[in-house]
């Protein structure tokens, strides 16, 4: 039936673009911890100033961050509340960056993250496709 096809296709999306986030945040937070110095100086001055935390130590605790997103992405564990953190996490990033190209795209990613929160956060009656996927 029409409702069964797109009940499909809802999953085989919400799939699609768990798998593709955990890509992204797996590398990046790979790269984040193994070569930190190409990192470092993404890392604001007033965030360093405001919490004494060094740039270098900055880096790594964002990638581990990164890499457990990519990893609760992978599981499908809590992933509207996942997806939502990651979002807000990505808008963080490009509000830091400013309108640039690397910013742009941060917010292209953000909004899609969104996105997978929305289709995959439980309805009033607990039916959403993702609640009955994990």
């Amino acid at each position: 039936s029409t409702i069964k096809n797109c009940m499909k296709k809802s999953s085989l999306a919400i799939l699609l673009l768990r798998c593709g986030f955990t890509a992204v945040f797996a590398w990046f937070g790979a790269s984040q911890i193994t070569d930190p110095a190409v990192w470092t100086g993404l890392i604001p001055a007033w965030l360093v100033r405001i919490t004494g935390i060094s740039a270098q130590s900055v880096v790594f605790a964002n990638g581990a961050g990164d890499l457990a997103l990519a990893a609760l992405l992978t599981l499908g564990w809590h992933t509207p509340i996942v997806a939502a953190i990651a979002s807000a996490h990505l808008f963080i990033i490009a509000a830091d960056l400013g309108l640039n190209d690397i910013s742009v795209r941060d917010i292209g990613l953000a909004i899609s993250l969104a996105a997978l929160a929305l289709l995959t956060w439980p309805t009033a009656a607990g039916s959403a496709t993702e609640a009955k996927q994990t």
